[in-house]
């Protein structure tokens, strides 16, 4: 199966679209826990992201693109072409989470997100995704997915384009803001074993206790 693979504004992030015919598009999300889980497995992957009609995948730091791009397009194929269900038979998968309007003012927001900011977010392997509106302060909170989370552009792309989309349309919104993203507990404390290991790794042990012994018999020093 041929995936294109596109690099993003992110340099540790990499969007990977698998051909609409060929379990691609829309199919993406119905494989979701099977691609992440798959793609997770690889050594190197540090997260990833599926959204409708491609995948992005974050690289953990030190990996090169050039054989974990292959990789990981391997992967993402092996598992279209199996296509494996995401959920065991008789087993219907979770149905997303639809966000909720409160008011007519969160309606319109959520409208320009979808109609002005979310596709082109889209075409650079990432997504925005409404959290809530601040009416008494104006504040908008969103999220930034995908290529999107962690990219060194990512306060450049929020105040300089969302913010300013957002705006122009409903200028009720004074400002808008990222709702800071919080790691997996797997993820942490997987983080925290290998950056353990790493300063464990080369370096010596303590040094062994000096034995002493009288006519065989060994003596403990005082305060051992």
């Amino acid at each position: 199966m041929f995936i294109t693979i596109e690099p993003t504004p992110n340099p540790d992030a990499v969007k990977f679209s698998p051909p609409a015919g060929a379990g691609g598009g829309e199919g993406l999300q119905a494989l979701e826990s099977v691609l992440t889980a798959a793609l997770m497995a690889l050594p190197g992957v540090g997260g990833v992201f599926v959204a409708p009609g491609f995948v992005t995948v974050t690289r953990t730091q030190g990996r090169p693109w050039t054989r974990l791009g292959a990789k990981v397009a391997a992967a993402l194929s092996a598992v279209l072409e199996r296509q494996v269900p995401a959920s065991p038979p008789g087993v219907a998968p979770a149905a997303a989470a639809a966000t909720s309007c409160d008011t007519d003012l969160e309606a319109e927001i959520l409208g320009v997100l979808e109609r002005h900011v979310r596709p082109g977010v889209a075409r650079d392997g990432g997504d925005i995704v409404f959290d809530r509106f601040d009416a008494q302060k104006g504040v908008l909170w969103i999220h930034m997915r995908g290529a999107c989370g962690g990219c060194p552009s990512a306060r450049l792309t929020l105040k300089g384009g969302v913010e300013r989309i957002v705006q122009y349309y409903v200028p009720e919104v004074t400002r808008v803001e990222e709702v800071a993203a919080e790691p997996s507990a797997a993820v942490s404390v997987g983080e925290r074993l290998k950056a353990w290991a790493a300063r464990l790794d080369g370096r010596p042990g303590p040094p062994a206790r000096t034995a002493f012994s009288h006519q065989g018999r060994p003596i403990t020093p005082k305060g051992a």
